[in-house]
């Protein structure tokens, strides 16, 4: 059966992510398996599964090593650690830029 070119072009974007397949599983709200279906395009996504996924890549695309793993902690915090995560990160940049000043 041939493809849509949109549908080829999702999958095509998709294996280009680095992300593994249970990852996408679960933006997604599919099994692993149905990812994998898809990805071997033995599967077909639903208009709603198109969207998750476009969602996804377009939130991992053009995202550095570092952002991305750093991306994959944030995800996994408790909201309440993320709100110190920021006031941390927000810190740690006002005392970098302060240090950058006096050196030049």
């Amino acid at each position: 059966m041939p493809r849509h070119p949109i549908d080829v072009a999702i999958r095509e974007r998709l294996r280009k992510i680095d992300l593994k397949q249970r990852e996408i599983a679960k933006a997604v709200g599919r099994t692993p398996a149905w990812v994998s279906k898809y990805l071997n395009g033995k599967g077909h996504a639903t208009v709603d599964d198109l969207i998750r996924i476009i969602a996804l890549a377009l939130e991992v695309e053009g995202l550095s090593d570092s952002e991305r793993r750093l991306l994959k902690a944030w995800k996994r915090l408790p909201p309440a650690a993320q709100v110190d995560a920021v006031e941390w990160f927000e810190d740690w940049v006002r005392r970098e830029a302060r240090v950058a000043r006096t050196r030049r």
